[in-house]
């Protein structure tokens, strides 16, 4: 009895700190995020056999994506999306990830399924962390591209650098388009940080019952 007393006692705690994490994260305009890009180590493509394949390979691709993030910092705005005054960039762990992808395992017929707190944690676990400072970490875990539907998938992930854990995650979906591949599957970025700044951010807070930064 005392073993299970102190187990729930511990469990309530740990959620409560976590809570507050994430209600810090999202609340809270002054502190700093450390983003970690777009990780593309489960994520898979839909309905590509029907449309003009791209010329060149996954991992291109994967790398333009993500220095679309550095160079264009103003149009692909997480700072302004979170309503942050500071947002580190340090994309070296996800691109070491997504260089591993095999193009069979990135090309799919059918879409995966939702990924689970479980499955996103295995990813974050796999992170090489060692080098990067800060305390909160964002990644943008890729789920899906439908060329079917024209639309993107992704998971917003948030969880402390140095334990790893997960303190938040929430699955949203961008509209695709534009001219050329990398372009096309771009813009569902570009729809997902907008509609985070537009609304989401602020469904976010409403929830946890925070008032405006």
């Amino acid at each position: 009895m005392k073993t299970s007393s102190l187990l729930y006692w511990f469990l309530l705690w740990s959620t409560s700190i976590s809570g507050q994490h994430i209600e810090h994260i999202l609340g809270t305009s002054d502190i700093s995020i450390t983003f970690f890009g777009l990780d593309f180590s489960k994520a898979k493509i839909i309905g590509i056999e029907k449309f003009k394949p791209p010329q060149k390979s996954e991992q291109y691709y994967f790398e333009a994506w993500n220095h679309l993030l550095l160079s264009e910092v103003h149009k692909y705005d997480v700072r302004r999306a979170f309503m942050k005054q500071t947002v580190v960039y340090a994309f070296d762990p996800v691109q070491q990830r997504n260089k591993k992808i095999r193009r069979d395992d990135f090309i799919s017929r059918r879409a995966p399924k939702n990924f689970s707190k479980q499955d996103l944690q295995k990813l974050i676990d796999a992170y090489d962390t060692q080098k990067v400072e800060g305390k909160y970490g964002l990644s943008l875990v890729v789920h899906s591209f439908n060329r079917y539907q024209e639309k993107g998938y992704l998971y917003i992930v948030f969880f402390d650098i140095q334990t790893k854990e997960i303190l938040f995650y929430e699955k949203m979906v961008g509209e695709a388009g534009g001219f050329g591949f990398r372009n096309y599957w771009a813009r569902t970025f570009y729809n997902v940080l907008a509609d985070i700044r537009d609304y989401k951010l602020r469904q976010w807070r409403n929830q946890l019952g925070l008032s405006a930064p």
